[in-house]
């Protein structure tokens, strides 16, 4: 009897193992078509460019949504001057991410231009923003579901110890218990009436997610390590590279500046507390990394993240531009960094118009 049971048991545990691994492995099949929004389609076609069109390019742009939204790749072919392209528009690829850090630029970066590749791009344009340089950056988890690979997991381990490393290993052997559905998707862009989070306004229900994300903000040393390697191998590799702040609403820039937040964001009774303590405002924090990073490595940094800027332009929600405001800010941007570059020369050595660049002023409202 005892024999039986033993032997059962063992059944028991051996078919519930193969079906866990069956399930488990089932998202290793291509992304069906309920997951086309998906943040899981956009990874992974990042990853697809990256490995193919990108390795062609004369121009990168690297970062978060901001990025990939704000940056029009066709406007900015057409106003973009680029030294050593003559007689044709240089080749843009946007590899901008929803919730892209500077750990998901030096990845794709490096996926990009791998070592030996023939062909490196002569321009890296990276957007900056300050949750990017926080470990709560919501991108921190999707490039441990559909980024990085098992190899990556030493690198993990090594910068952040064995927590992410593991989670990513954890993905990587069981790819269904990494994705997420579309409903994830639908929810976040109706984040503001799922929450019940009345009067932001419209256009602004990005405001509560990055109401909670900026609490207790702290720069992480790991992302500040990402985009100074990345900074520091372009140029090495043949590619100039500048860094941009892409404008947001007014209203996300006075919460990231420690103002109160707008009625109806936040627990309740707290509409006129501010989002964090005078010494952790998440916007004095990222322009002190900044200032560092452009002090250590002399790449220039174009800076729309100021209240002169903002009104300026023409916003989808309060974190992105619109249509309109992405066409008007590509052109302007574009003609900016034309400017730059041809101050430095075919060389690449800073002109006297550089240097201001080269300065991380303060942006506070």
């Amino acid at each position: 009897m005892s024999s039986y049971t033993s032997s059962s048991r063992w059944r028991i545990i051996f078919v519930s193992a193969v079906v866990v691994a069956a399930v488990g492995q089932s998202g290793r099949a291509p992304v069906s078509r309920p997951y086309v929004t998906s943040t899981e389609r956009l990874y992974r076609g990042r990853i697809e460019l990256a490995c193919g069109e990108a390795r062609r390019a004369d121009v990168l742009l690297l970062g978060n949504s901001r990025v990939q939204l704000g940056l029009l790749a066709d406007d900015m072919e057409r106003y973009l001057k680029v030294p050593g392209i003559a007689g044709r528009q240089p080749r843009i690829v946007n590899l901008g991410l929803f919730g892209g850090t500077p750990a998901s630029s030096l990845w794709l970066w490096r996926q990009a231009a791998p070592p030996g590749a023939r062909h490196v791009a002569k321009l890296l344009v990276v957007g900056v923003a300050p949750l990017d340089f926080t470990e709560k950056s919501p991108g921190r988890d999707y490039e441990l579901r559909y980024l990085f690979g098992v190899r990556d997991a030493l690198w993990l381990a090594r910068n952040e110890g064995i927590t992410d490393a593991a989670t990513l290993l954890t993905y990587r052997a069981f790819p269904l218990y990494a994705r997420r559905t579309t409903v994830e998707n639908v929810l976040a862009r109706r984040q503001q009436p799922v929450l019940g989070m009345p009067g932001v306004g419209a256009g602004r229900w990005w405001l509560p997610l990055y109401y909670r994300w900026y609490q207790a903000y702290r720069v992480d040393p790991f992302e500040t390590r990402c985009i100074e390697e990345l900074l520091q191998d372009a140029p090495r590799r043949g590619a100039r590279v500048v860094l941009v702040a892409i404008p947001i609403d007014i209203a996300l820039l006075r919460l990231a500046a420690g103002g109160p937040p707008p009625p109806g964001v936040g627990p309740s009774g707290t509409g006129t507390r501010t989002v964090v303590s005078k010494t952790r405002t998440p916007l004095a924090l990222y322009e002190a990394a900044i200032r560092n990073i452009v002090r250590r490595t002399g790449v220039p940094y174009f800076d729309y993240l100021t209240p002169r800027d903002s009104p300026r332009f023409q916003f989808a929600d309060s974190a992105h531009l619109s249509a309109a405001g992405a066409t008007k800010f590509t052109r302007e941007f574009s003609q900016r960094v034309s400017a730059a570059l041809a101050a430095e020369g075919e060389n690449g050595r800073p002109g006297p118009s550089d240097e201001r660049l080269r300065k991380a002023p303060s942006t506070r409202p």
